[in-house]
């Protein structure tokens, strides 16, 4: 949530990668450096959402569902102390202080509701980088949305083997025939 021109929250759940890795930072008594990046390949977004033990990173499943290597670049704050990818649209920079929170934000659930939620982190925000001519997309991939592909797709297999079925049944009576 964006409180200010250089001042942000994010929900961060106590399960989360970004959550642990917060608090190991915030332990040592130092501020986490933070980069959120917006706008890539669908099957970045996708990769992102997987279920991992901490600490292991999502850019290993995100480029096995791209089909490549996923390119990594040094953030501007940074460097190479936290990589981002090189085809981003928007990549926001910033540190969260330690043991800074906000509270009283709201967010959009997956029935596409705002709810309240509790207090986030706060990040100051250092350095917002973009594309030329950046566009932000946003995909929503919940139950739902995979009910429905999977619905679409499976009509669309059975009516293929059902249009195969009749083409061998059109061809067995057309060879007895002759």
């Amino acid at each position: 949530v964006v409180r200010s021109r250089n001042k942000l929250t994010w929900a961060n759940a106590g399960g989360a990668h970004n959550f642990f890795n917060l608090k190991a930072w915030w332990v040592n008594g130092k501020a986490c450096p933070v980069a959120f990046w917006i706008g890539h390949h669908p099957a970045a977004s996708l990769g992102g959402q997987q279920k991992l033990s901490h600490p292991e990173s999502h850019y290993p499943g995100i480029s096995g569902l791209l089909g490549e290597p996923l390119r990594l670049v040094p953030t501007e704050t940074f460097g190479k102390e936290l990589l981002v990818p090189a085809d981003a649209e928007i990549v926001i920079e910033g540190f969260a202080p330690k043991d800074v929170w906000e509270s009283g934000h709201y967010a959009g659930d997956h029935a596409k509701t705002m709810i309240p939620i509790g207090p986030g982190p706060v990040v100051q925000v250092t350095c917002i980088t973009h594309r030329k001519d950046a566009f932000f997309h946003d995909i929503k991939i919940d139950l739902n949305a995979i009910a429905a592909l999977m619905t679409v797709i499976g009509y669309s297999l059975n009516d293929t083997i059902v249009i195969f079925d009749r083409c061998r049944e059109e061809l067995v009576i057309d060879r007895n025939t002759k």
